[in-house]
């Protein structure tokens, strides 16, 4: 009975109060602000990067946790990864986030919302450092990673404003540049998809190579499923394009731009295997579907990559700094069976 008499007694204690004449304060809570403060202070920074690490080490190769710190793309990318890697253990490999970070951040200059900057890692060993991109939604949100990827052989960062001022944020659309950022991006997903393409040779590598690991797997993976199918007069066609809103843009010190965007690639694999036959497509089981199917399917994959775009005018050409991608989603277009073309006698005239 003690509880209940608590609880009875509490409309005793309202009406005590009520028969005060002190009159009740009143709140006025400070204003949400219109605007973002310009630069983060180091000590935020690196208390954002902190919180970000501690996820990505409690999460492991799990995905226990991670919406805390990551979300968008970054977090699609790494659920469909570990998806894959349970089930196709022996021939997927996952990425291993870094949680070190160099002292300076490329900040930008922002006063609006959604708002961002670029933590850069510290690798150990013989590994490359990431560029991991931390988005602030609004006022309210904590800053979480969207954008993750890896820099390639021989990349250097350009230069930016420092951290202290921050870097001019640029719309997708921004020109002055030798390309527009979605220009760029645009670009870099037509070479992706026809590598003999005059597209390619406007999309440059920092160690001379003509693609990157990313783009090389996409290839290959295209070219197998077409390889595969031939014999069932099958054909794998492959699309890719800039994802919208994806693009984040800033200014190096130069006058061009580093750009972060993501592409996704569809491969759209039709045949028909006579008499019900099936075939084995091992990475569809890691993306909810059957791995054994007897029609067309489609793959996604979804893929991070960074550019520098040089100012307009200069020698310079677009030139890849970091990649990530990993497939993501799966359709099977199975062709029911009671889907059968009508015969003569089956057909129905205009007349019936």
């Amino acid at each position: 009975m003690r509880h209940w008499k608590q609880w009875l007694a509490l409309p005793a204690i309202g009406a005590l109060l009520a028969a005060c004449s002190v009159p009740v304060p009143e709140i006025h809570p400070e204003p949400l602000p219109e605007k973002a403060p310009p630069i983060l202070q180091k000590v935020q920074v690196k208390r954002i990067e902190t919180a970000l690490g501690d996820v990505l080490e409690k999460a492991g190769t799990t995905v226990s946790g991670l919406g805390q710190r990551v979300d968008g793309a970054a977090l699609t990318m790494r659920k469909a990864e570990l998806s894959l890697y349970a089930a196709l253990p022996n021939d997927t490999s996952i990425t291993t986030f870094q949680t070190a970070f160099q002292d300076e951040a490329i900040m930008t200059a922002s006063t609006t919302w959604p708002r961002s900057f670029i933590a850069v890692t510290v690798p150990e060993g013989q590994e490359a450092p990431m560029l991991y991109l931390l988005t602030q939604r609004d006022v309210r949100s904590d800053y979480k990673m969207t954008a993750y990827a890896t820099i390639l052989a021989s990349a250097v960062l350009p230069k930016t404003a420092d951290s202290s001022l921050g870097s001019e944020v640029l719309a997708a659309d921004t020109t002055g540049l030798l390309m527009t950022p979605a220009a760029a991006l645009d670009t870099y997903a037509k070479a992706k998809d026809n590598p003999a393409g005059e597209q390619s040779a406007l999309i440059t590598y920092a160690d001379g190579s003509a693609s990157d690991p990313v783009r090389d797997q996409w290839i290959v993976m295209v070219a197998n499923m077409a390889k595969s199918v031939a014999s069932w007069s099958g054909t794998a066609t492959p699309t890719s394009s800039v994802v919208d809103g994806s693009v984040t843009a800033i200014r190096t010190a130069d006058g061009g731009a580093l750009v972060f965007g993501q592409i996704s690639s569809m491969v759209d694999v039709e045949f028909t295997i006579p008499d019900g036959g099936q075939a084995e497509v091992p990475i569809l089981a890691g993306l909810g579907q059957s791995a054994s199917v007897g029609g067309s399917f489609q793959l996604e994959t979804l893929q991070t990559v960074v550019l520098v775009v040089p100012a307009e005018g200069s020698d310079g050409a677009v030139q890849v700094m970091a990649v990530a991608g990993t497939p993501i989603a799966a359709t099977v277009y199975e062709t029911p069976a009671d889907e059968e073309t009508p015969t003569d006698e089956e057909t129905p005239t205009d007349e019936e």
